[in-house]
């Protein structure tokens, strides 16, 4: 993923032609939209992994609720 920010960074000027400005204005979309997926997953790991806590020690939060 380094090299398409390094050509993202590198090639979007105008002055590199229009197919690398139209390119790299569609990997930035999709480099942005990858990153937000990955951080819904993160998200939603964190809350399976709180739901697997609650539901394992269920028994011992009795005595607390």
């Amino acid at each position: 993923m380094f090299i398409f920010l390094v050509l993202i960074s590198e090639k979007s000027a105008f002055e590199y032609g229009l197919v690398n400005h139209a390119l790299s204005s569609a990997m930035r979309t999709l480099i942005k939209d990858y990153m937000v997926l990955i951080a819904q997953l993160e998200q939603q790991l964190r809350h399976v992994r709180i739901a697997w806590l609650v539901y394992r020690h269920k028994s011992h939060l009795k005595g607390f609720i």
